[in-house]
């Protein structure tokens, strides 16, 4: 089956944008029965991806969803362009539009999240030490069947924002928290079919339980 994906911005030595898409994505969701269509944030006609095959979309890791300075972490700019903004907030609506499966990745979870009214917060208690470009793990707890309610799980983090329960979009449910903070994990909507895990299943990881969550949404 046919996924579209969004991209990361990046910016060239001679200051040029260009998306930009980690491997690993088309590698892991091959393993899963799913082949990645890119969506380059810079074409102007997004709709042209909009073809019959196409049975869902994913809006992928990397970047921030908003100019939001985490004052624990100053010397980190963010990471926003209007580009992806616009690409991901089309992609959105066409899920909406045709009933289609939406994933949210890290990023992608965020931006869902914020497209339905929610918010994210920097996190106040990210530090150097726990925050790096490899990632560090921590443990998530389930809170209902998707999971398995109170079963914990060892994923990796590569985020320094977050969203708070109160803070999670009205039609979003959350299934995992952060057993630290108690931030949120990963949420969903059977009826809309939209899924959102922080954590990056494509990196380096202890388990498969992502590929299992992925598998009840396609």
């Amino acid at each position: 089956m046919k996924y579209l994906i969004s991209q990361s911005v990046k910016v060239n030595d001679d200051g040029m944008k260009y998306s930009y898409l980690d491997e690993e994505y088309i590698r892991y969701f091959n393993r899963i029965g799913i082949k990645l269509i890119p969506v380059d944030n810079l074409k102007n006609e997004i709709d042209d991806y909009f073809t019959d095959d196409i049975c869902g979309v994913i809006l992928s890791g990397s970047g921030d969803i908003k100019k939001i300075v985490n004052s624990n972490i100053p010397e980190k700019n963010p990471v926003f362009f209007h580009e992806r903004d616009r690409a991901e907030n089309k992609l959105i609506e066409y899920t909406i539009s045709n009933n289609l499966p939406l994933i949210g990745i890290c990023h992608g979870m965020q931006k869902i999240n914020d497209f339905f009214g929610g918010e994210i917060q920097p996190y106040h208690h990210c530090k150097k030490e726990t925050f790096s470009e490899q990632g560090i793990f921590h443990d998530i707890r389930g809170l209902d069947d998707l999971i398995g309610k109170n079963i914990r799980y060892s994923i990796n983090q590569y985020h320094d924002h977050c969203i708070l329960e109160d803070d999670l979009a009205k039609n979003l449910k959350c299934f995992a928290v952060d057993v630290r903070f108690n931030t949120v994990e990963g949420f969903y909507n059977n009826k809309n079919k939209i899924l959102g895990i922080q954590w990056h299943p494509e990196r380096k990881i202890n388990n498969d339980i992502a590929k299992d969550i992925i598998h009840k949404f396609i």
